[in-house]
């Protein structure tokens, strides 16, 4: 979180060449589900579609779905 007033959530992740990123992210009242959603869509499209061990497709959590 990067501002608590109002609350506001930033997706920093590590690109290709290892440096951290962040994610431009909107301000306002969906910033959080906004911020989810692209956790989701990294870990779908540059982890394989894995979170850890874990598959985000129909055989494991089923919440890929929610970016088609």
């Amino acid at each position: 979180m990067s501002n608590t007033s109002p609350p506001h959530f930033d997706f920093v992740f590590n690109d290709a060449d290892g440096s951290p990123s962040r994610a431009a992210i909107p301000r306002g009242a969906r910033n959080l589900f906004s911020a989810i959603l692209s956790f989701i869509n990294h870990a779908k499209i540059n982890n394989g579609g894995r979170l850890d061990r874990m598959n985000i497709g129909p055989t494991g959590l089923n919440i890929a779905c929610v970016l088609e």
